[in-house]
């Protein structure tokens, strides 16, 4: 017996240049210094490394760069948080 399975899916093509990982940005668009940044997409924190998460530079409306002062005697953490493009669907 064969079982028939539907799926609605997108797929995005981008140009390779538009891509960059979450290290590069932090470097290229905020003036932090510190290797030590939590880095934020939306509401959803990124546990990965951040020089290999590759995001669309493109698709970035707005960054937010915060220091974090509530822990401990860490004087150079901050929290980066990305605001994206979001294409609302009717």
């Amino acid at each position: 017996m064969a079982f028939i399975r539907n799926y609605t899916s997108e797929i995005f093509i981008a140009n390779e240049e538009s891509f960059i990982t979450l290290s590069d940005l932090r470097k290229n668009y905020t003036n932090v210094q510190s290797d030590r940044a939590i880095f934020q997409i939306e509401d959803k924190i990124i546990q990965d490394h951040p020089s290999t998460v590759f995001v669309d530079i493109s698709n970035i409306m707005t960054i937010f760069v915060s220091p974090v002062k509530f822990i401990g005697d860490l004087d150079d953490l901050y929290m980066i948080t990305l605001k994206v493009r979001n294409e609302k669907k009717y």
